[in-house]
């Protein structure tokens, strides 16, 4: 979803993936990933993730950036303060339907990890208690991306 939108929209795309890696290095897996990403959460508030968005968005001469994802409040709290006027869309899905889309797709972050050990880790947790900070929530359990960026389209569109 997010490359559609930044693609479609002409958007900057910032991905926590790679601003995790810009900011500590590590490696292009999961587990490493996501190890790096509670440290540097520890130690700025949550804050480099909107400070890594502010960068890309200063470094571009459009103001249009997609912010690939938050999963905290923390994080959302940060991104809403430092990115001026900014929207959070908060994408769900029902746990069977998260699960399915996980083992249809070819990353290699993810080689030797299953479902369940990515939706354990406290993070993934926490990534829908996002929503109360969220301007738009939609459930994807039953939508393609064609739909989901149908609603977030529609949406941005009567923001502005």
């Amino acid at each position: 979803m997010a490359h559609r939108l930044s693609h479609d929209l002409d958007a900057r795309l910032v991905t926590a993936r790679d601003a995790i890696h810009s900011a500590t290095g590590a490696l292009m897996r999961r587990a490493a990933l996501q190890q790096a990403g509670r440290q540097l959460d520890e130690r700025t508030g949550g804050s480099w993730l909107a400070e890594a968005a502010a960068r890309a968005q200063r470094d571009q001469a459009s103001q249009l950036l997609v912010l690939d994802s938050v999963r905290s409040h923390a994080q959302a709290d940060a991104a809403l303060a430092h990115l001026g006027r900014a929207v959070l869309v908060h994408l769900r899905a029902e746990t069977f339907e998260r699960a399915r889309r996980f083992r249809g797709r070819v990353d290699d972050a993810d080689d030797g990890v299953d479902f369940e050990q990515i939706a354990t880790d406290a993070l993934e947790g926490e990534a829908d208690a996002v929503a109360s900070r969220a301007h738009l929530v939609i459930d994807t359990t039953h939508l393609d991306l064609e739909g989901v960026f149908a609603v977030v389209s529609a949406f941005l569109e009567e923001w502005n």
